[in-house]
C-alpha cells in the first residue's frame, strides 16, 4: 500500500495548496448537529406490510419519533418519546400492528397505544402505571391483538443486582400485567408464529452476555378465556430447542451483530425456500441468500452498513442502509424470481445540505479497509489488526510536496462492538479540514469472527492499547510512511474513552506515538465500574479483565487511568454528560484532577442533561467544534485570531 494509491491528494490541478488540516470545508458542526436525525429502527405492520421508523431528533433533545414511511407524518406529538430504557442500551420501544402503536414512553418507562385507523388520530393512551417498571420488545398476539407480550425490567429494587426480568403478558383493554416466563436473568426477542400457537424466544444468564451463550425456547401458547377476557398460557414446559443443525456449514463470516441494543436483525424470510442474510465481510456488510439447504447465494450491494432487517411481504424487506458516499436511510429491497434484487430509498436521506449549488458528495473521503499484523510473542505467531482508513479529501485542496497528514486514530465503544464502514458527516468534517481518520478494529471487536472477539477476554486495557498504538506506528514509519508521526491524534467515547485513557497513561515509550488525545465519557476506574454499573454489564467487566475485583485487585488498579493519569504528558480534551448513569462524571472528574495536580494540559466540558452519548443538536456541535479547536491549538494549526 502507497500514499498515493490512498489518494491523500485529491486535488484538481486548479486546487490551492495548504498544509494539512487547514484546509477550509463547506461541513459545518452546526449542519451537522442540524441534519442529525437518525433513524434507528424500522417497524413493519405484518397485518397490512405498511412501514414505519423511529427517528432521533436531535434538534428535540434526542426525542424519539415514530414516523410513518410513506407520508413522512410523526404519530404522536412533541410531548411523546418513543424510546426504551430496559438494559439501559434500550432498542425495541414500538410495535405496530393492525394499525395500532404500542410504544415505551422514555419520560415514564410507560406504555401507551395509538389507533392509528382514526380520522384524527388521538393522544396516546396509557396502558401500564407501575413506575419502577420498564419494557421493551414488544409481540402482538395474532388472533388477540389485546395481549401482548415483552419485556418486563422490574427496578422496584433498584440496585443492579436485584434488578428482575422476565417475559410479561400486557393486556391493553384492562391494563393488566401477568407474568409469564421468569427465572433467567436475561430476556429478549419474543416472537409468535403466525396463528399464535408458538411463541419463541431468547434468554441468558449471568456471567454470560449474549454473545457469548444464550438460548432459544420455543413453546406451545393458548389463549385461554377467563370470563370475558383471554389469558395467554403455556401449553408445553420451556425447554431449549434440541433439534437445531448448522444451516450454514464451513461459514467463517459472521452473520449477525452483536445484541447491544434489542431489536437488531440480520436476518428475515424471503419466501418458503429462502431466507436473507446481512453478513460480515472486510469491515462492511454484505447480503446473502440462503437456502434451507444451506446454499448461499451474494448479492450486489450498494450498502456498507445495514441494520433492522425486515421481512415486509414476499420476496420483499426493508432496512436501514448507509452506503460510502449517502447517509442511513430506510432502503426497500425487492427480489425478482432470479433472486437479483432491486433497492428504492423510501423518503430522504439525512445527507447535510450546505447549500443548493455545491455538490457535497464531492468532498466525502471514501475509506480503504486495511488488515494489519502484529507480532503476537503468548502464541509465537500473528494477530490481526482491522482498520478503516478515510483520507484527507478536499476537491479545493492538495498539500505541499512531501507532507504527510496529521491524523485521527479513532477507537470505538462497547468494548466488544465495531466501528462500521459508511457515512457518518463526524467523519467528513475532519477529512474535508485535511485530516486523516484512523477507525481501529482491535482484537476484541465484532464482525471479525468469533476468534476475534475472544481475544480481548482478560485482555482488556492492554491488546485495545497495543493494537491501536501498533496501528499509529506502522501507517508512519519509514516503511509505510503514510500519516506524520508526529502529529497522530487518539479520541473514542465510553469504551473508546478507556482505551484512550490506558494509552496516554502508558509510560512504555513503544506506546508514546499520540501527540494529544479526546476521552468522551470514557471509562477510568475499573473498580467503580464493576460496582455500579447497569444489571446487563453487571459480568462483563469480570470476563474483559479475567476476574473480580476481589480476586485480581493488581489487574484493575494497573488498568484504572484515575490511578496512572499522572503518567498523561499529552494534552488531555475529556467531554463527559452530567447525567451519564453507566460511566458517572465522577470518574472523569478524578482524570481531571490528577492531571492538574501534575501540572498537565487537560481540559474538561460537561453537557448538562446528557448522559452516555450526545443526543442534543448544541451538544453534538459544541463537542464537535470543541474537539477540533482542541488539536488544532496543540498542533498551532490555525492562528488563534482566525479560529
Amino acid at each position: 500500500m502507497t500514499t498515493a494509491n490512498m489518494g491523500w491528494e485529491s486535488g484538481h490541478e486548479s486546487a490551492t495548496t495548504a498544509p494539512y488540516g487547514t484546509w477550509e470545508s463547506p461541513i459545518h458542526a452546526s449542519s451537522i448537529a442540524k441534519k442529525a436525525a437518525a433513524k434507528e429502527d424500522v417497524l413493519v405492520d405484518t397485518c397490512s406490510s405498511k412501514v414505519y421508523y423511529v427517528e432521533s431528533r436531535a434538534m428535540e433533545d434526542g426525542r424519539n419519533v415514530v414516523v410513518d414511511a410513506e407520508t413522512g407524518v410523526d404519530l404522536f406529538g412533541k410531548s411523546w418519546n418513543a424510546r426504551s430504557r430496559v438494559q439501559e442500551y434500550g432498542g425495541a420501544p414500538a410495535v405496530v400492528h393492525d394499525g395500532v402503536l404500542l410504544f415505551s414512553n422514555f419520560s415514564d418507562c410507560q406504555v401507551y397505544v395509538v389507533d392509528l385507523k382514526l380520522d384524527n388520530i388521538a393522544e396516546p393512551r396509557k396502558v401500564t402505571s407501575n413506575a419502577a417498571h420498564r419494557f421493551a420488545d414488544f409481540a402482538v398476539h395474532p388472533l388477540h391483538p389485546n395481549l401482548v407480550v415483552c419485556i418486563l425490567e422490574d427496578h422496584t429494587i433498584d440496585v443492579p443486582s436485584k434488578v428482575e426480568t422476565s417475559l410479561v403478558t400486557i393486556d391493553t383493554t384492562s391494563g393488566s400485567v401477568s407474568s409469564l416466563i421468569s427465572g433467567s436473568d436475561f430476556y429478549s426477542s419474543p416472537r409468535f408464529n403466525a396463528d399464535g400457537t408458538v411463541l419463541a424466544w431468547c434468554q441468558w444468564d449471568h456471567p454470560d452476555m449474549p454473545l457469548d451463550s444464550s438460548q432459544i425456547f420455543l413453546v406451545g401458547i393458548q389463549a385461554v378465556q377467563t370470563g370475558l377476557k383471554f389469558q395467554i398460557g403455556l401449553t408445553t414446559t420451556p425447554s431449549p430447542s434440541v433439534d437445531a443443525h448448522p444451516l450454514l456449514k464451513g461459514q467463517v463470516n459472521d452473520y449477525a451483530d452483536p445484541p447491544w441494543t434489542l431489536g437488531s436483525s440480520n436476518c428475515a424470510v424471503l419466501d418458503k425456500d429462502h431466507l436473507l442474510f446481512s453478513a460480515s465481510s472486510e469491515g462492511r456488510h454484505v447480503l446473502r441468500v440462503v437456502d434451507f439447504d444451506g446454499a448461499v447465494k451474494e448479492v450486489n450491494c450498494p450498502y456498507v452498513h445495514i441494520q433492522r432487517l425486515r421481512r415486509v411481504s414476499e420476496g420483499r424487506v426493508i432496512f436501514l442502509g448507509t452506503q460510502d458516499k449517502e447517509p442511513k436511510a430506510l432502503i426497500e429491497c425487492s427480489f425478482d424470481g432470479n433472486l437479483t434484487p432491486s433497492f428504492n430509498r423510501v423518503g430522504p436521506t439525512d445527507l447535510v445540505e450546505v447549500s443548493a449549488t455545491l455538490n457535497i458528495q464531492s468532498f466525502i473521503s471514501v475509506p480503504e479497509f486495511v488488515k494489519l499484523e502484529i507480532l503476537e510473542p503468548k502464541f509465537a505467531g500473528r494477530r490481526p489488526i482491522y482498520l478503516m482508513l478515510y483520507p484527507p479529501h478536499n476537491p479545493r485542496y492538495v498539500a505541499p510536496d512531501g507532507e504527510k497528514p496529521c491524523t485521527i486514530v479513532n477507537v470505538h465503544g462497547g468494548p466488544g462492538s465495531i466501528e462500521p464502514r459508511g457515512l457518518k458527516m463526524e467523519k467528513q468534517y475532519f477529512t474535508s479540514r485535511g485530516w486523516a481518520w484512523i477507525d481501529v478494529n482491535y482484537g476484541g471487536s465484532s464482525n471479525f469472527g468469533r476468534e476475534h472477539i475472544e481475544r480481548l477476554k482478560g485482555n482488556w486495557g492492554v491488546m485495545d492499547v497495543e493494537d491501536c498504538a501498533y496501528a499509529a506506528k506502522e501507517l508512519s514509519c519509514s516503511a509505510r510512511p503514510m500519516i506524520d508521526p508526529k502529529r497522530i491524534m487518539l479520541r473514542g467515547g465510553s469504551a473508546g474513552g478507556f482505551t484512550t485513557l490506558c494509552t496516554l497513561c502508558q509510560l512504555d515509550p513503544s506506546f508514546q506515538v499520540f501527540a494529544a488525545g479526546t476521552s468522551s465519557y470514557g471509562i477510568s476506574d475499573l473498580k467503580v465500574l464493576s460496582e455500579v454499573t447497569h444489571k446487563f454489564q453487571s459480568h462483563y467487566v469480570q470476563s474483559l479483565l479475567g476476574g473480580t475485583y476481589e480476586e485480581i485487585p493488581e489487574v484493575y488498579r494497573s488498568r484504572s487511568a484515575v490511578f496512572h493519569a499522572r503518567n498523561i504528558k499529552v494534552p488531555l480534551l475529556i467531554l463527559q454528560g452530567s447525567d451519564d448513569v453507566i460511566v458517572p462524571a465522577s470518574q472523569a472528574e478524578a482524570v481531571v484532577n490528577a492531571i492538574r495536580e501534575k501540572g498537565g494540559q487537560v481540559e474538561y466540558l460537561v453537557f448538562a442533561g446528557e448522559g452516555h452519548g450526545w443526543r442534543q443538536a448544541t451538544t453534538i456541535q459544541t463537542a464537535l467544534e470543541t474537539e477540533a479547536r482542541f488539536y488544532e491549538k496543540i498542533l498551532r494549526l490555525i492562528p488563534e485570531a482566525a479560529k
